[in-house]
C-alpha cells in the first residue's frame, strides 16, 4: 500500500504549489527542514512517480547542478465519489482538478455500499491501462465522518448506525480519504480556487457548517463538528428529527414551512416539490409578495441571523461564508441576513456568498483525494 509521511506530503505540497517547478534547495529553504530529509522525500516521490524531474537549473556554484521538480500531473490521477441525496458522482481527474472521467449513479434503488465496493473493478473496465495511474481515492458524504478509522455515523443511505470502509482500503491499496461533504466543499475552494480563509464560519446549502480557526479546519474528535442546523434557537419551536425542538433545520424544513405558510400561500405553491418550493419562497421574498408574507419570512431570517451571530461572537470568527445553493442565502435574503448580523454582532464580520459551479461540485472528491498526497489544509 502507498504510504506518505507528513514530511513527504509537505514536500509534495510545496512542489504542487509551484506550477513551473522548484529545486530541492528552494524546498529546503521554504520548509526549514534538513537537506537529507528533503532528499529522501524527493526520492520516494520520484519512485512513486508523483513528481518528475525537469530541466537543469543554471548555477554559478561548484556544487552538483539540480533539476527542477514538478508534479507529474499528466501521469498521476486521483478519483472519488460525492454522495448526494439521490445519487453519487464518480469522478477521475488529475492533480490540478481537471476532470478526465465522470459519471452519475442513481442511489434510490441500489445497495450503495455494494456499489461503492465495486468501484475499483468498474473503473478498471472503464479506464483500461489508465486505471493503474489512480493513486488516491476519496468518499465524500453527509454524516459524522471519522477520518481516523474510516467510518460514517448517521448516514442517510444506510440503516446501520455506523458504516466502515476499512475493507475498501484493504481491497484497493492506494491512498484513501473519507470526508464530510461540508468540509470537502471548503477544501475544494482552497485547493482549486486559491481561496484563503484564516478565521471562517462556512454554512453549506443544508445548514451544515465548517470552521477554520487559526488557519486550521476544525473537525471534532469523531467528526461531529459543525452541526449548525441543530443549533437550537427556540425550545418551543418545531420538532427536529434530531430529537430537539426549535433547531435551525426544523424551522427551515419543507414540512414546517408549508405549515407556516398554509394560510398565506396558494395551494399550488404548497404542493410544489421540496427544492422548487424553497426556491419559490426566496423568489417571493425578492418580489415582496405580500406584506404579511415578508414579515413572516423576515421573522425566520432573524432567528437565523441571531444563531449565526451567537456562533461567530462566541468563537471570535471574522469571516462568514454562505453557500448560495441554499435559497435563503441569496438575493434579498442574503442582504437582510448580512444587515442583521452586522446589527447584532459585536464584531466587524465579513459576510461573503460562496458560489459553486457544476464543475466545482464535481471537483470536490478530487480535492479530498489530493489531500491524501499533499496533506491537510
Amino acid at each position: 500500500m502507498i504510504e506518505l509521511s507528513e514530511k513527504e506530503k509537505l514536500v509534495l505540497h510545496t512542489i504542487w504549489n509551484k506550477k513551473f517547478g522548484i529545486s530541492q534547495t528552494d524546498i529546503k529553504d521554504s520548509l526549514k527542514i534538513s537537506k537529507a530529509t528533503i532528499s529522501r522525500a524527493v526520492n520516494k516521490l520520484l519512485d512513486y512517480k508523483f513528481v518528475k524531474e525537469g530541466e537543469l537549473i543554471p548555477t554559478n556554484s561548484k556544487g552538483r547542478p539540480q533539476k527542477l521538480l514538478l508534479v507529474n500531473d499528466k501521469k498521476i490521477l486521483v478519483s472519488g465519489i460525492m454522495i448526494r441525496s439521490n445519487h453519487y458522482n464518480l469522478v477521475v481527474g488529475n492533480l490540478n482538478g481537471e476532470i478526465k472521467y465522470s459519471e452519475k449513479t442513481d442511489i434510490k434503488s441500489i445497495d450503495i455500499i455494494k456499489s461503492i465496493n465495486n468501484i475499483p473493478s468498474h473503473l478498471k473496465e472503464k479506464l483500461g491501462e489508465k486505471f493503474e495511474n489512480i493513486m488516491a481515492f476519496s468518499i465524500v458524504t453527509p454524516g459524522y465522518v471519522n477520518k481516523k478509522d474510516y467510518t460514517i455515523r448517521k448516514s442517510f443511505f444506510s440503516k446501520k448506525q455506523e458504516i466502515s470502509f476499512k475493507n475498501f482500503i484493504n481491497d484497493w491499496p492506494i491512498l484513501f480519504q473519507i470526508e464530510n461533504d461540508v468540509n470537502a466543499s471548503l477544501i475544494t475552494k482552497i485547493l482549486f480556487d486559491s481561496a484563503t480563509f484564516k478565521s471562517t464560519f462556512y454554512i453549506d446549502k443544508g445548514f451544515g457548517a465548517s470552521f477554520i480557526i487559526n488557519n486550521k479546519l476544525i473537525r471534532g474528535e469523531k467528526g461531529g463538528e459543525g452541526e449548525f442546523g441543530h443549533f437550537q434557537v427556540d425550545p418551543k419551536g418545531p420538532k427536529c428529527w434530531c430529537g430537539k425542538n426549535g433547531c435551525i433545520s426544523a424551522f427551515f424544513s419543507e414540512g414546517y414551512l408549508k405549515e407556516y405558510y398554509k394560510n398565506i400561500l396558494p395551494k399550488t405553491y404548497l404542493n410544489l416539490e421540496k427544492n422548487v418550493f424553497l426556491d419559490t419562497l426566496s423568489d417571493l421574498y425578492n418580489e415582496r409578495f405580500t406584506e404579511i408574507y415578508v414579515t413572516m419570512y423576515e421573522e425566520l431570517l432573524e432567528k437565523l441571523a441571531n444563531a449565526i451571530t451567537n456562533v461567530t461572537d462566541l468563537l471570535c470568527i471574522d469571516n462568514i461564508i454562505l453557500n448560495t445553493i441554499n435559497p435563503f442565502f441569496r438575493g434579498n435574503s442574503y442582504k437582510f441576513l448580512k444587515d442583521k448580523i452586522n446589527e447584532y454582532s459585536s464584531r466587524n464580520n465579513k459576510i461573503l456568498p460562496m458560489i459553486f459551479t457544476e464543475n466545482e461540485i464535481k471537483q470536490i472528491p478530487l480535492a479530498v483525494s489530493l489531500t491524501s498526497l499533499i496533506g491537510e489544509i
